[in-house]
């Protein structure tokens, strides 16, 4: 993090860097991030603050392709490819490494400060060369996507 925003990095081995359609991310390789920036931990559909952004890796043109999915109110509509994202992909041997900058005005209520407290929860789908498979943090999409107040919180720090 920083006062600029957030910085998100992957490094995925067995992977094909399947993008066939970034629209539509849930058909290639995505890492899905769900970010609450007021950490509510009250049940509740998304509001101002939940947000769902995906991130595909399009290794060809060496950047990704970063969306905010419309789940409740949080978002008048689903954003594609959002603007002020800095980004850069490297295919590597079976795989790639994909990092992402998303500035602070993407952020609803984003309070970038030392000790602030945020709801995260990371999913990672990988159509691989040997097998797919999808790797989280703390919870399956299944079990978490639904529900922001059921994610992880982080303390920003040095």
């Amino acid at each position: 993090w920083s006062p600029k925003g957030l910085y998100v990095a992957v490094d995925v081995a067995d992977s094909k860097a399947s993008a066939p359609d970034p629209r539509s991310f849930w058909v290639g390789d995505v890492l899905e991030l769900f970010v609450d920036t007021r950490d509510k931990k009250t049940p509740r559909k998304y509001e101002p603050g939940d947000h769902q952004f995906w991130l595909t890796p399009l290794a060809d043109r060496q950047r990704a392709f970063v969306g905010q999915w419309k789940r409740g109110e949080e978002i008048a509509e689903t954003r594609y490819d959002l603007p002020g994202v800095q980004s850069r992909v490297v295919r590597k041997k079976n795989g790639y490494i994909m990092e992402c900058f998303l500035p602070a005005a993407l952020l609803t209520g984003f309070r970038p400060t030392l000790g602030a407290r945020l709801g995260l929860n990371l999913n990672l789908s990988v159509k691989g060369v040997k097998q797919d498979r999808e790797l989280f943090w703390t919870l399956p999409k299944a079990e978490s996507v639904d529900e922001p107040a059921a994610w992880a919180t982080v303390i920003l720090g040095n």
